[in-house]
């Protein structure tokens, strides 16, 4: 106990008791919550934190300016067809997105590994929107990694650089991108 009264570990530590339940999945799910036995809890609760970041990412997506269309975002599993047009999640699994034509998992590592593999998965990135953008310019592209910071940068900046102009509007890729394999 410290000399102001306060117990560690008290009441407050929603870390050790709450299972990642934050107030807002609590306020949102607080009826299936309170009729739920106590022995069923964690799991109800994992599942509906789960579910939540799944959200969070969809809705916590940032717009990349100047353009209309192209966002950034961290975590995956978002579907395609809710907020998005398209997706492109740098870290899933490449199987998990077979046979959905809106969707291209490129199944990258973390850290530096995962820059090495987004280079050689950068043609992937190219075919992918360079196949779908010439018919509706004005799809939104939804581009998650992880962290929203790293691989999801790197793919946006190639979708940028390789089909949108100076003021941010889509513009066929003007130049054939060559990539040299063993550059890398």
């Amino acid at each position: 106990m410290s000399e102001g009264g306060y117990i560690q570990g008290a009441g407050d530590d929603s870390e050790a008791w709450a299972h990642g339940l934050t107030p807002p999945v609590f306020w949102a799910n607080q009826a299936v919550l309170k009729s739920t036995p106590e022995d069923e809890l964690p799991e109800l609760i994992a599942r509906l934190v789960a579910e939540h970041k799944l959200l969070d990412v969809a809705q916590d997506a940032t717009l990349i300016s100047p353009t209309r269309n192209l966002y950034i975002g961290s975590g995956s599993g978002v579907d395609v067809g809710g907020q998005y047009d398209l997706v492109i999640d740098c870290n899933a699994s490449p199987a998990a997105a077979e046979g959905n034509a809106k969707r291209l998992n490129l199944g990258c590592d973390s850290g530096k590994l995962g820059s090495r593999d987004l280079r050689k998965c950068l043609d992937k990135v190219r075919d992918f929107i360079g196949a779908r953008l010439p018919a509706d310019s004005s799809l939104s592209v939804l581009v998650t990694c992880e962290n929203g910071k790293d691989l999801s940068a790197g793919t946006l900046l190639a979708i940028v650089c390789l089909f949108y102009n100076d003021e941010g509007m889509y513009a066929m890729a003007q130049a054939v991108w060559v990539m040299d394999s063993d550059a890398m």
